[in-house]
């Protein structure tokens, strides 16, 4: 059915679900809390949605939906989660430092570099998100 399987170790396998899922919920579950701390709904950012935002939000919006203990488990029981998400936590203050400092060219420059890094994903992801897009946008 489609399946695929990867033979891999312990260490590796929890290293890629730390990226792969604790990283991805965390942002949907920050997605979230930050709008509950500012008082702002999905609701209320209707009018203005974006096809992206409303892909975000419409993802932590499901994984909220779920059972919270799921998502703690995945969060707080990988060993490697704390680490990814210190990784996270310092390219959220280097590039949050950018941009307050209205550092244009060096977010730029952080910018490019985040390109150059995923590479040919990129046009990959913009091909298969221009899909989803037009599927959201057409119902």
């Amino acid at each position: 059915q489609g399946a695929r399987v990867t033979v891999t170790t312990p260490e590796q396998h929890d290293r890629m679900m730390a990226v792969i899922q604790g990283l991805t919920h965390f942002k949907a579950i920050l997605l979230a809390g930050t709008m509950r701390r500012l008082g702002i709904s999905p609701a209320d950012t209707e009018l203005f949605m974006s096809p992206v935002y409303r892909i975000e939000t419409g993802i932590a919006g499901r994984l909220l939906a779920q059972n919270p203990e799921l998502y703690a488990d995945i969060l707080c029981m990988n060993p490697e989660v704390p680490s990814v998400l210190e990784m996270c936590n310092q390219a959220f203050t280097e590039i949050f430092s950018m941009v307050t400092a209205g550092d244009h060219d060096a977010f730029t420059r952080e910018f490019l570099a985040s390109r150059e890094w995923f590479g040919p994903f990129c046009d990959q992801a913009q091909r298969e998100t221009d899909h989803l897009i037009q599927t959201m946008v057409n119902q």
